[in-house]
C-alpha cells in the first residue's frame, strides 16, 4: 500500500484485500503502465527515503518494457512517479526547471538532495498506520457518499420535528374529547344560558362560551370540535406509527453503514429511489443490482453466520434463506439487523459469536441480544421488522471489534 498522505505518507506490505478503486487520471495512467507488469524488485533509492518498485511487462508486439514506481517518501513533499528507461513518463506533481529537484516529463528522473536524517518508525507510527489501513475503505466509502448520509441524517431530523407535531397534535385533540360532554351540558341547560354570557359553570364544569353565539350555536360549535377532534385520533396513531417506522429505518441503516462496501451502498441509493424516500442526483443511471436483496454469511468451524444489511436482506434472511429450527438474533433495544445461525444445536461460543455480530451491525460494543428458533419469529406488516412469539436473552460485555469487523468485511453474498 502506498499512501501520499501530506501529513504522514507511507509505504507498507499488507494481506488486506480492498474492495473499492479511485477513479483518477494518475492512477487510471498507472493501471495502463503496470497491467499484467510483473514486480520485479523494490529498493531503497539513493540511500534515502525513496522507494523504487521496477516492474517488466511484454508488449502487444512481444517485446519487454522495464517501468519504475518511484515513491518519494518525504513529508510535504510527497511524490509519485513513473520512468521508463530512465525518463519520466508521468507523476503525481509535476515541478518546474527552477526548482531543486523538476520532475517534467521527458526528463532524465534525477535523484533530490540527500535528505540530512531519516526519523525512525515508533510504535505510534505503526498503530496509526495499522488504523488508517483498516479504516481506509470505510473513511473513503463515508466521503465518497457523504451527500447520501447527510440526506438521511437531514431526513431523520425532520422526522422527529414531524414526530413532535403529532404528538402534540395527538395530546391536544385529546384535551377536545370533553367538547362533546360540554355540547350536552350546554343543550340540557338552554333555559340557564343566554346569548352575551361568557362562561357556563355547572357542577365541576366551567364552559367558555362566545359571546356572540346563541346557547344552540355554543353547543354545536363543540359538538363540531369534538367531532373533528375524533376524526384526527383515528388518523393520527396512524401518521405517528409510520413517522416512528421511517426514524427506525434510518437509524438502522445508519448504524450499519459503517460496515458497507461500495455494492451495499449503491444498493441502499437504489432502494432509497424505488422507495422515493429522499431526493438522491444520481449522474449516472443505477443499474439494476441483481444482488440487493441477498444478505451475506461467513462461516465459523463450518457453521454459516448469515446478516443483513438492509431491510431487503434482512426480510431475505429470515424468511427464504433461514430454516424453522435455526436461530434468530438482534439486539433487544432499536433497530438493527438480522442475524441466523444456520444450526439447530446451541454452541455457545457460535452464539456469543452472532451476537457480538448482531451488535456490531448495530453500532454497539455492549448490550442485550434476543435470540430464539426461526419458528417463532413472525413477519409485520413492515418490510424488516419482526413480531416474536418467545425469546431468550443474552448479555455481551465486551468482544473483539477487529475479529468481527473482519468476518463482516470478508464475508459473502448468498
Amino acid at each position: 500500500m502506498i499512501s501520499s498522505n501530506i501529513t504522514f505518507p507511507f509505504l507498507k506490505l499488507i494481506d488486506k484485500k480492498l474492495y473499492f478503486s479511485l477513479n483518477t487520471p494518475l492512477l487510471n495512467k498507472i493501471k495502463s503502465y503496470l497491467l499484467n507488469s510483473y514486480l520485479l524488485e523494490a529498493s531503497l533509492l539513493n540511500d534515502d527515503n525513496i522507494v523504487g518498485l521496477n516492474f517488466v511487462k511484454t508488449s502487444d508486439t512481444y517485446d519487454k518494457e522495464f517501468f519504475t514506481l518511484i515513491f518519494e517518501v518525504f513529508k510535504a513533499n510527497t511524490n509519485i512517479i513513473i520512468v521508463k528507461n530512465e525518463k519520466i513518463i508521468d507523476a503525481l506533481h509535476f515541478k518546474g526547471l527552477e526548482t531543486t529537484h523538476p520532475i517534467i516529463n521527458g526528463l532524465t528522473y534525477v535523484y533530490p538532495n540527500k535528505a540530512l536524517f531519516a526519523k525512525e518508525m515508533n510504535s505510534k507510527n505503526l498503530e496509526f498506520i495499522d488504523n488508517y489501513i483498516n479504516n481506509l475503505e470505510e473513511n473513503y466509502l463515508k466521503e465518497k457518499y457523504i451527500t447520501v448520509i447527510s440526506s438521511l441524517k437531514r431526513k431523520r431530523k425532520t422526522l422527529l420535528n414531524k414526530l413532535n407535531n403529532l404528538e402534540s397534535d395527538k395530546e391536544k385533540d385529546l384535551s377536545h374529547l370533553i367538547y362533546k360532554d360540554y355540547g350536552d351540558l350546554i343543550l340540557s341547560n338552554l333555559d340557564k344560558i343566554k346569548k352575551g354570557d361568557n362562561e357556563f359553570n355547572y357542577l365541576s364544569y366551567s364552559i367558555p362560551l362566545k359571546k356572540d353565539y346563541t346557547p344552540i350555536e355554543n353547543s354545536q360549535y363543540y359538538y363540531k370540535q369534538y367531532k373533528k377532534a375524533k376524526t384526527s385520533l383515528s388518523l393520527i396513531d396512524n401518521y405517528i406509527k409510520d413517522t416512528q417506522a421511517d426514524i427506525t429505518y434510518i437509524d438502522n441503516i445508519l448504524k450499519i453503514i459503517p460496515s458497507y462496501k461500495e455494492e451495499d451502498y449503491l444498493e441502499l441509493i437504489q432502494e432509497l429511489i424505488n422507495k422515493k424516500f429522499i431526493k438522491i442526483r444520481v449522474k449516472n443511471i443505477l443499474k439494476n443490482l441483481k444482488n440487493a436483496a441477498k444478505p451475506y454469511y461467513f462461516l465459523i468451524n463450518d457453521v454459516k453466520i448469515g446478516f443483513g444489511k438492509n431491510v431487503k436482506q434482512n426480510n431475505e434472511l429470515t424468511f427464504k434463506y433461514a430454516k424453522k429450527d435455526n436461530y434468530f438474533l438482534h439486539t433487544k433495544e432499536g433497530s438493527g439487523a438480522h442475524v441466523i445461525i444456520f444450526s439447530d444445536t446451541k454452541n455457545k461460543e457460535i452464539i456469543e459469536l452472532a451476537c457480538a455480530t448482531s451488535l456490531y451491525l448495530s453500532g454497539l460494543k455492549d448490550g442485550d441480544v434476543i435470540y430464539t428458533k426461526v419458528q417463532n419469529v413472525k413477519k409485520s406488516n413492515t418490510l424488516g421488522l419482526v413480531n416474536l412469539l418467545k425469546y431468550e436473552t443474552i448479555h455481551i460485555n465486551n468482544y473483539d471489534e477487529v475479529k468481527i469487523k473482519n468476518l463482516i468485511s470478508e464475508a459473502s453474498r448468498f
